[in-house]
């Protein structure tokens, strides 16, 4: 059986209830569960120690057998924590990982369970190495980042550079094609 709260799930109804639930003991979790665009959501709210608040589930079907997403965030709604998603088949397809509404880092997975995303950010800015595969494990792309400084390059399917574009602090400065055939 499915219950919808307040008719619609959203950040205002979530802030309500846990303005009214404030200062209150409790003992266990609060469940909510309500409809949205994204199919069927659970919304559990609980105290924590990493700063994560509250907890949100969508599933792929009504039995809540077949979880599609997991986000957690912090009592602000900034997602912090983990952002988990899975294919109907049940397969990690991405897991994203925030430090009060910043990116830490992201990988993501082909359903063949193969890499298809890594990447990392401090500080909200992209950071260290950051790589793209295909979905038959060649590199698409591959850049190292310093604090959102760096020069990402696009690879064709024979690995050659097809295009390479500059960053400087998180902004595009400059998107150059590679002379044809260097590798």
């Amino acid at each position: 059986m499915t219950h919808v709260i307040a008719g619609v799930l959203n950040h205002n109804s979530v802030m309500r209830i846990k303005r009214a639930m404030r200062g209150r003991m409790l003992v266990g979790l609060i469940v909510f569960i309500g409809l949205c665009t994204a199919g069927l959501v659970h919304i559990v709210m609980a105290q924590s120690t990493n700063g994560v608040a509250y907890e949100e589930k969508s599933y792929w079907d009504e039995g809540h057998t077949q979880l599609r997403t997991l986000q957690q965030y912090d009592d602000q709604r900034r997602q912090h924590g983990l952002l988990k998603s899975w294919s109907m088949n049940g397969t990690l397809t991405g897991e994203t990982i925030f430090d009060h509404g910043q990116i830490v880092s992201h990988k993501s997975w082909y359903p063949t369970g193969k890499k298809r995303i890594d990447e990392h950010a401090r500080e909200g800015l992209m950071d260290g190495w950051q790589t793209w595969w295909g979905p038959d494990g060649s590199v698409l792309k591959r850049v190292y980042f310093t604090m959102g400084t760096g020069v990402e390059y696009y690879f064709d399917d024979e690995g050659r550079e097809k295009t390479h574009v500059f960053w400087i602090s998180g902004v595009e400065l400059q998107r150059v094609e590679a002379p044809q055939g260097q590798k």
